[in-house]
């Protein structure tokens, strides 16, 4: 008879590790031992899969316990698969982990209720964050993960230490950047763009952007021709109002100076602006919209070339 411990497969690994569904971790499972500052994130996973003689009823969902001393300071996720249909072009070097479609380990999820659920036959990934700020908790910290099953039967327990150095990072001497596109946001939370809900996402996304070590970030001062194919357009995300009044455009600096406030609540030190020009041989002009006898119109864009005097 197959016990229930030898149904599952566990291996502890480091946070660069890819847990692909048809291979785990690729190590030997030793937990690795971290290292890091005040403020500093450190990461591990651990990889699980059951295996394919388990029933549903062995796989429904995990509860992921953590040990109460490292508790407060752990932060768990599910590490999500995504469809990825073009991996790599043709003729590609050799710096690719793999080149062929397929699922592909990249949301973190936050796991709300601590329970994840497994994937029958297949490897899975449980992500775990560890941060202190405190420098009176400086020190080894151990950080126990205990894995049981629907009927609270222990499966897997691993443990590792991580010494928080009691010190804090320099300043990151770069300027570390990722475009941040409002308007994805409005698009995937369906919420119309600059409105109450859509500021609560923008200063949510920020605050994850910084505690990622992001100092800089893309400022839309006027939609960022970035990623747009020639004449396509991407939703306006445009902070800076212009009205054309008596032969002078007006500028309304309102909407950006909510930003900035954004910005300096989580502490970036630099801005991104989009440039006055399209992406894809520079041009066309970005898309402007300006008020126009009280009516918007789109002052700026395809229609007009990059070298226009205006």
């Amino acid at each position: 008879m197959i016990s229930e411990m030898d149904r599952w497969q566990f291996t502890t690994t480091h946070s660069l590790a890819k847990i692909y569904p048809d291979c785990g971790a690729g190590n030997d499972g030793s937990p690795p031992d971290l290292s890091v500052f005040l403020g500093e994130t450190a990461s591990f996973q651990v990889a699980f899969r059951p295996s394919r003689t388990a029933s549903f009823r062995d796989t429904s969902s995990l509860r992921v316990h953590v040990n109460p001393p490292a508790a407060p300071h752990v932060t768990l996720h599910s590490v999500d698969l995504v469809p990825c249909d073009l991996a790599a072009f043709p003729g590609h070097d050799n710096g690719y982990d793999r080149d062929l479609p397929g699922l592909y380990p990249d949301l973190l999820r936050p796991l709300a209720d601590a329970t994840i659920a497994p994937l029958l036959g297949s490897w899975r990934g449980l992500w775990i964050d560890f941060r202190v700020d405190d420098p009176a908790l400086a020190g080894i910290h151990q950080v126990v993960i205990t894995i049981s099953d629907t009927h609270s039967t222990v499966l897997h327990r691993c443990a590792v230490n991580v010494e928080v150095i009691c010190g804090l990072l320099p300043p990151l001497p770069i300027a570390n950047t990722h475009w941040f596109h409002c308007d994805g946001l409005a698009q995937f939370y369906r919420v119309n763009v600059f409105a109450e809900q859509h500021w609560r996402l923008i200063d949510s996304f920020l605050g994850s952007a910084a505690r990622m070590q992001c100092n800089t970030i893309l400022t839309p001062v006027w939609t960022p021709p970035l990623d747009t194919e020639p004449g396509g357009r991407r939703l306006t995300t445009q902070l800076l109002q212009i009205t054309w009044r008596e032969g002078r455009y007006i500028l309304d600096f309102g909407l950006l100076d909510r930003w900035l406030d954004l910005c300096r609540k989580h502490g970036f030190e630099r801005l991104e602006i989009a440039h006055l020009f399209t992406q894809w041989g520079a041009r066309a002009t970005p898309s402007i919209y300006v008020t126009r006898d009280g009516e918007l119109v789109e002052e700026f864009g395809w229609h007009v070339s990059a070298t226009d005097p205006r």
